[in-house]
């Protein structure tokens, strides 16, 4: 069990730390928010000048901890740093998706922020066990309220952008924000900054963060469910059943990995949304609780805002609910076009098995005539029998050999054998046909039992007799 750490929950990282991976590469540029006091505006870090610039910050020369409120009046706002996706990793030329704890700077500049923004320890564990479902804490120490949640999406196939992390600290005395949302690739650093500029009356309010990082995981939810959906779109779509005709397509080991792939990927992004979901669920319940805490002290704006709050995070709530419904439907679908994909392939199999079976019956039935008049042929061919020829003409009258039409006395002979042969195989494949069908099983079956009453005999619709029995058991039989 992992123990929350309330002694000292400060996220301190030694000179020697070995949790976070440093100077990893990455195509998108950290930047920072920010909205308090007479800072405003975004910063893009593209080199080491605009890191010392931003360094030079109110927030990084005040130890925000022990400042009083006044020296930093009127700082209400946000102060916020979103660090860029690494690019993925490559290991014998194979490329892996880089992890959360994969940070584009250096440990310096990550022991400076971290001094300064006080963000909780939890993150370490929030981005280590992400992949294993997502995670998400509110901690309340003092006058700060820390927020921290990530979540990671394992499979390689998706981009390394679905991958998100948030540390956040709340100032009370401040109404300050800092916070540093880690994986963010240019459209979600885009969308941070619109959401921030649409209600600029929430930018001092301490769910500040958790408000963006549900939107942020609504869309990222959203991409997961699409691309998910497409592909089973997709591969039901290879199935050929969009028309009234039959379906064509030959399903080998690629199209029927396809369909798994698709199949799992599915029930996957149904379960990551299911995990979100859960997450939100959590959040909702501490907004409640701030509602319960700060009712008596906080002005109508404030408490309006946090009205907005849950009323947003219902309506997510609602969405993920959708989202999860649609992965539901998609699999439903999916499952009942392989089904119906197979019943019409089994059933052509059967007809096609039948016809064969008809024309296997008709030669063997074939076969089973010709067999005895060749036998007898073979039989008769023998030298062991020498049967004299005694020519005679088509009219069975006795004439020489040379002079044709010929035909051989013992040919009637060898005829009626045959005719004979070939009525006994033929009446022993009747009876035997007739003994194992399910019919006479049954019948003989009731013939096996005793009956305990008379037999009642009758006819049936058909003007067919039969007879019945009671046996023992209570029941009653037919034949």
């Amino acid at each position: 069990m992992d123990w929350p750490q309330v002694v000292d929950p400060i996220l301190r990282i030694p000179d020697d730390d070995m949790q976070f991976r440093y100077d990893c590469p990455s195509d998108v540029f950290s930047a920072v928010l920010r909205s308090y006091g007479e800072e405003k505006g975004r910063i893009i870090l593209k080199d080491d000048g605009d890191w010392d610039e931003w360094f030079q910050d109110q927030v990084f020369q005040e130890n925000l901890m022990q400042t009083s409120s006044t020296a930093m009046k009127d700082h209400s706002g946000y102060h916020i740093l979103l660090c860029g996706s690494p690019m993925p990793q490559s290991v014998a030329s194979e490329k892996f998706p880089s992890r959360l704890w994969y940070l584009p700077f250096s440990l310096a500049r990550w022991q400076q922020i971290t001094r300064s923004f006080h963000l909780h320890v939890e993150i370490n564990n929030a981005m280590l066990k992400s992949e294993d479902g997502g995670r998400a804490t509110y901690f309340v120490h003092d006058s700060l309220r820390m927020y921290t949640a990530a979540m990671s999406w394992g499979e390689p196939r998706w981009s390394h952008t679905t991958s998100l992390a948030i540390s956040s600290t709340y100032f009370e005395k401040f109404n300050l924000t800092v916070a540093v949302i880690f994986g963010c690739s240019n459209d979600q650093m885009k969308r941070v900054e619109q959401l921030l500029a649409m209600s600029p009356e929430v930018k001092s309010h301490p769910l500040l963060t958790v408000g963006i990082f549900a939107e942020l995981e609504k869309d990222r939810m959203r991409d997961i469910v699409g691309s998910s959906v497409a592909a089973c779109d997709i591969a039901i779509s290879k199935l050929g059943l969009d028309s009234d005709s039959p379906p064509v397509a030959k399903r080998d080991f690629i199209f029927n990995k396809a369909l798994r792939d698709a199949r799992i990927m599915t029930k996957m992004a149904e379960e990551e949304v299911r995990t979100t979901k859960g997450l939100l669920q959590n959040m909702i319940a501490r907004v409640e609780e701030e509602q319960q805490l700060r009712n008596s002290q906080d002005d109508a704006n404030f408490a309006a805002s946090t009205r907005r709050f849950k009323q947003r995070f219902a309506e997510l709530d609602i969405e993920f609910d959708t989202m999860m419904a649609r992965c539901r439907m998609t699999f439903d679908d999916m499952t009942y076009s392989e089904d119906l994909y197979m019943t019409e392939i089994i059933s052509r199999d059967a007809e096609r098995a039948r016809d064969q079976a008809k024309v296997s019956t008709v030669i063997a039935f074939v076969a089973m005539l010709y067999l005895p008049i060749t036998t007898v042929a073979t039989i008769f061919a023998m030298p062991v029998f020498d049967f004299a020829n005694d020519w005679r003409d088509i009219y069975f009258r006795k004439t020489d050999a040379d002079k044709p039409p010929v035909l051989s006395s013992y040919f009637w002979v060898y005829l009626i054998v045959s005719i004979t042969l070939t009525g006994f195989t033929v009446f022993g494949w009747w009876r035997y046909t007739k003994s194992t069908s399910t019919a006479q099983k049954r019948k003989n079956a009731l013939r096996q039992r005793r009956p305990s009453s008379p037999v009642t005999t009758g006819k049936d619709k058909g003007g067919r007799w039969f007879q019945s029995y009671w046996f023992d058991d209570g029941t009653k039989g037919w034949v």
